[in-house]
C-alpha cells in the first residue's frame, strides 16, 4: 500500500510521519526505516521524533539510493554489496575507458579538452562524466535504456555502451525492472523486505 502526504511545510510532513510511526511494526526488533536526502534532515527528524515519543531509537535514515540498493540485495540474486555504478566507483571505470576510447572517432571533443593536459585533468573529466551518468541513472533511465539499445551514437552513449558491454554487471535501472517483476510474481524473497518504509521530504 502506498500512502502519500503532501505539504509545503516540513513540520506538517513530520507530524504526518509521526502519526504513521505510532502504529507499531509486527516485530519490536524490526528497525523503522525513513529515507531522507541529507544527514541534516535525518538529525532534524530524529530530534522531532524524540520530542514526540520521548525517545527515538532503532530508526534508520538511509539515503534513497542506499535504501534501493539494500532492497535489491534482499530480493534479487547476485547483487553485490556495493554498486559498481556508484559515482565514486564509476569514476575509475570512466578513467580506464577514456584512455582506450579518447582517440577514436566520435570522441574529438574530449580529445581536444584533454590535449596538453595531465592525468589530473583526465581524472577531473572522468569524475564529472561519472556524476552525469549517476544522475542519468536516477533521473533519465529512459536515456540509459535507449543507449544500451543502440538508439544514440554521441560520445556519451558510446562510452556508456563500452562500459556496460556484455551486461555482466547490472546497474540500478536494470535492477529496478527486475525488482518490480519479482514483486509482481510474488517471489519468496519478499518475506525479507522491511514491513514498512517511509520516504520523507523527497523532491
Amino acid at each position: 500500500m502506498l500512502i502519500v502526504h503532501e505539504s509545503n511545510r516540513l513540520e506538517r510532513l513530520a507530524d504526518a510521519l509521526t502519526g504513521v510511526l505510532e502504529a507499531p511494526l509486527p516485530s519490536p526488533l524490526a528497525p523503522e526505516i525513513v529515507a531522507v536526502q541529507s544527514v541534516g534532515m535525518a538529525r532534524w527528524h530524529a530530534l522531532h521524533l524524540a520530542r514526540r515519543f520521548g525517545v527515538a531509537a532503532n530508526i534508520q535514515f538511509p539515503f534513497p539510493a542506499t535504501l534501493l540498493w539494500r532492497l535489491f540485495r534482499t530480493l534479487l540474486p547476485g547483487v553485490p554489496e556495493r554498486s559498481p555504478f556508484a559515482a565514486e566507483v564509476l569514476t575509475w571505470r570512466v578513467v580506464r575507458h577514456l584512455a582506450e576510447t579518447v582517440d577514436q572517432p566520435g570522441f574529438e571533443s574530449l580529445a581536444d579538452y584533454l590535449r596538453g593536459g595531465d592525468d589530473l585533468r583526465r581524472f577531473h573529466l572522468a569524475e564529472r562524466i561519472a556524476l552525469l551518468f549517476d544522475e542519468y541513472l536516477v533521473y533519465r533511465p529512459d536515456w540509459i535504456l535507449a543507449w544500451e539499445e543502440g538508439k544514440a551514437d554521441h560520445w556519451q552513449a558510446r562510452l556508456w555502451r563500452r562500459m556496460t558491454g556484455g551486461g555482466d554487471v547490472r546497474h540500478r535501472v536494470q535492477l529496478a525492472e527486475e525488482f518490480v517483476a519479482a514483486l509482481r510474481h510474488g517471489t519468496r524473497g519478499a518475506a525479507g523486505l522491511p514491513p514498512r518504509v517511509s520516504l520523507f521530504g523527497l523532491t
